[in-house]
């Protein structure tokens, strides 16, 4: 009764029924469908201009270590795989891979930081 009286209550009310997943049932089996918000534009922007300025980013590395982070975080290689491929050792490896990392980290912060910056001066 008070939550019928409260001026926050919505003017109606929707049964659970009313926004559950649909089940539907095709060939004998019961299907759910679910709606898909992967695909909501404006976050589908914002992984592409992250992707963009991770691959500016990986291109502007020096070889060493860009082919470390393209083998084990593109590539998703063990350190193991990445060591026999380049022909280091696994302790070379991973120290390669903790520096590229630190520095790819680096460089979005800044990027991020500049483009924040840039939103609040217009």
């Amino acid at each position: 009764m008070k939550r019928r009286k409260s001026v926050f209550a919505p003017e109606r009310e929707l049964s659970l029924d009313q926004i559950m997943p649909v089940k539907t049932r095709r060939d004998g089996n019961v299907k759910i469908e679910i709606a898909d918000w992967s695909g909501v534009p404006e976050d589908q922007m914002l992984q592409s201009e992250m992707k963009e300025i991770l691959g500016r980013a990986i291109g502007e590395l020096p070889e060493t270590y860009r082919s470390v982070i393209l083998l084990r975080d593109i590539e998703e290689l063990s350190t193991q795989e990445t060591a026999q491929i380049l022909d280091l050792s696994v302790d070379s490896v991973k120290t390669r891979t903790h520096r590229v990392r630190l520095a790819l980290s680096q460089k979005l912060d800044e990027y991020l930081r500049a483009s924040r910056a840039e939103s609040k001066g217009n």
